[in-house]
C-alpha cells in the first residue's frame, strides 16, 4: 500500500534492554510520559535521532493548551527535519493517565504538490495509564481514518499498551528511572481488498524526560528504532 511505511513510521513504539517486575501501586507517572513539570512553564522541542541508518532526524514541539486543577489539555506536532508538519495531536493528562482527543497526519500529494491533512476518528482514547500498575496493566486505543490523498483507501490502527517492569536509562551521563511498555499494534489497511499486519514492540519512559528510545518489529522482521536525541526549552515569550 501506498503510505503504509508512513503509518508505520508515524506509530513507532520503543525497546528497552532491561527491566524488572512491578511498579509502585498507585504513584503518579505524569513525569514520565512528559515532563509536564517543565511543560506547564515553555513549550518543549524533542528531537528524535535513528539508530542503524543516516535518516535525517524528526521532532516533537508541544505546548500546553489549558491547564486546571484536574487535566491539562496540550497539542503536539511531529516535524520533519524539514520543520514541515507530519502528526498533529492533541492530548488530555487525567488523573490516571493520557487521552487522546484529537490527532490527524498531513501528507503530501504527489500529483498536486500540495500538503494534505487527514483527520482520525478516534474509537477508543486511552493512551497512557499512570496509576496502580502492574504487568497485567493494558490500555487501548483505536483510530481509523479516510485517507484524503489516496482516495478509497481506509485504515484502521488498534493499538494496546501493557506495563513491563520498571528499569534504567543514561541520558547525558545521568541515570533516570524509567518505565517500560509492550506494544503490539494491528493495522488493517483497505483499498481492493484487505493488507493486515501486527507490528509488536516496546517503549520506554524516562522520569523527567518522557520517551527515550523506540524499537518496534514486523512480522518479517524489519525494525525502525530511535531515541531521544536531546529536548529544548522554548521560551514563552508572551
Amino acid at each position: 500500500m501506498r503510505n503504509l511505511f508512513f503509518i508505520a513510521l508515524y506509530l513507532l513504539v520503543v525497546c528497552s534492554s532491561c527491566g524488572s517486575t512491578e511498579s509502585d501501586s498507585g504513584k503518579a507517572l505524569y513525569n514520565y510520559y512528559l515532563p509536564f513539570d517543565l511543560l506547564v512553564q515553555s513549550d518543549l522541542i524533542m528531537e528524535y535521532r535513528y539508530v542503524g541508518t543516516e535518516d535525517a532526524p524528526f521532532y516533537w514541539y508541544y505546548h500546553m493548551k489549558s491547564k486546571n486543577d484536574e487535566q491539562v489539555l496540550f497539542t503536539g506536532e511531529q516535524l520533519d527535519a524539514y520543520g514541515e508538519i507530519l502528526v498533529e495531536t492533541e492530548e488530555l493528562l487525567v488523573e490516571n493517565g493520557i487521552l487522546l482527543k484529537s490527532q490527524q497526519i498531513t501528507e503530501r500529494d504527489t500529483s498536486t504538490d500540495e500538503r494534505v491533512a487527514t483527520r482520525f476518528d478516534i474509537m477508543s482514547d486511552d493512551l497512557f495509564l499512570f496509576k496502580d500498575l502492574t504487568t497485567e496493566s493494558k490500555v487501548k486505543s483505536k483510530i481509523t481514518f479516510n485517507s484524503n490523498v489516496y482516495k478509497g483507501q481506509k485504515t484502521t490502527i488498534d493499538k494496546e499498551r501493557q506495563y513491563l517492569g520498571d528499569t534504567s536509562i543514561i541520558y547525558e551521563g545521568v541515570s533516570f528511572p524509567a518505565k517500560r511498555f509492550l506494544i503490539h499494534e494491528h493495522y488493517d489497511i483497505e483499498e481492493i481488498g484487505h493488507l493486515e499486519f501486527d507490528l509488536r514492540g516496546e517503549e520506554v519512559y524516562a522520569e523527567g524526560l518522557g520517551l527515550v528510545y523506540v524499537r518496534k518489529l514486523s512480522d518479517d522482521g524489519q525494525a525502525i528504532e530511535y531515541y531521544l536525541h536531546k529536548y529544548e526549552i522554548v521560551d514563552d515569550e508572551s
